[in-house]
Parts: structure tokens; C-alpha cells; sequence
């Protein structure tokens, strides 16, 4: 599936002040937690873009693009505005040097925050390719 083109950025959605064009404000949208080890990956929406306010223009980040801030993964949740640089990785937005702002922004998630694979109920089965109970099974 080839991913829409990345808008180029507008003023409203710059950082006020920072030496680097591509420092931008968004809003966390989406968390998802590793199993395993600690950390994970997240999305971020340009809320104040015209176009890019939209899920299909997310920016991903991963849990090591907060290094420069010391925050630790667990500590973000949907909603947090963030200032993060606005990386291209071969067609594809990507943040890099994520640091909250403090403040929260109303915000939908993406998807609901799925349990870890360990934690999931094993899909229920329906029986297909039996008889149903209480008919006689054709030969």
C-alpha cells in the first residue's frame, strides 16, 4: 500500500523560535506498548495543519525519540501535545526528538490500545464445518 505524500509544513504548525524549520507541534494520538521490554512506538497527529489534522498523515515515533527529554515511554498518554523535528524516512513522516509541552489537547485515538499478545483471549471458534447441534450430518 503506498502512503500519501507528506504536506509540507505550514506556520501555524511551527514552534515558535526554534532553530530548526521542521520543529513542529503536534498532539499524541496513539500508543502502543512493547510486550516484552520496556518502551514501544507511537503516532503523532499535526493537529494544526489543514490536511495533515488527519489519521492517514500520522507521524510515527519510537519510544527512543524521547532520549532527548529523559521521559520514559509509560510515562505519555493520548492527548499530550508534543514539539518533535518532522523526519522524512523514505516517504514516510517520522518524529524524532519528541519533548511534551505539558499541555493536553483534545484528542480521539487513533484505535483502541490493544492488550499485549500474552494478555489476549484465544479466538473463540464457531464450530464451522460441523453439523449444528440437533441435525444429522450429511455424508
Amino acid at each position: 500500500m503506498a502512503s500519501a505524500p507528506i504536506p509540507p509544513v505550514e506556520p501555524g504548525e511551527r514552534v515558535a523560535g526554534a532553530h530548526d524549520g521542521d520543529r513542529l507541534k503536534g498532539v499524541i494520538d496513539g500508543l502502543r506498548p512493547f510486550e516484552v521490554n520496556e518502551g514501544g512506538f507511537g503516532f503523532i497527529r499535526r493537529h494544526r495543519h489543514s490536511i495533515a489534522n488527519e489519521r492517514t498523515h500520522h507521524v510515527h515515533f519510537r519510544h527512543q525519540a524521547l532520549e532527548s527529554c529523559g521521559l520514559d515511554f509509560a510515562e505519555l498518554k493520548v492527548g499530550m501535545e508534543v514539539e518533535f523535528t518532522l523526519v522524512d524516512n523514505r516517504g514516510r513522516p517520522n518524529a524524532h526528538d519528541v519533548v511534551p509541552t505539558g499541555k493536553t489537547v483534545s484528542a480521539e485515538p487513533a484505535a483502541p490500545v490493544k492488550k499485549p499478545w500474552s494478555a489476549r483471549e484465544p479466538p473463540k471458534r464457531t464450530g464451522v464445518g460441523r453439523a449444528p447441534q440437533g441435525t444429522a450430518a450429511l455424508p
